[in-house]
């Protein structure tokens, strides 16, 4: 479910970057904000993917891709 959630951001973010019209003004200000949004989710997204966890005595470790998460008092 994961890779087409992912499929349906890049392919609609691709479809919006070709959506944008070439003269400048609103439209296209709009335009770009909505396909650099799309790219922004993802990439965000993919922050967060879970890579791990750890049970250490009396807490609760999630590896993320850049960082980890402590969750104390997880019994």
């Amino acid at each position: 479910m994961s890779a087409f959630g992912t499929a349906v951001l890049v392919v609609v973010g691709i479809s919006a970057y070709r959506c944008i019209p070439m003269v400048s003004g609103i439209a296209r200000t709009v335009g770009l904000g909505i396909a650099l949004a799309l790219v922004a989710t993802l990439v965000g997204s993919i922050l967060f993917v879970v890579t791990g966890y750890a049970v250490d005595g009396d807490a609760l470790h999630i590896a993320r891709l850049l960082f980890s998460t402590a969750f104390p008092g997880w019994t």
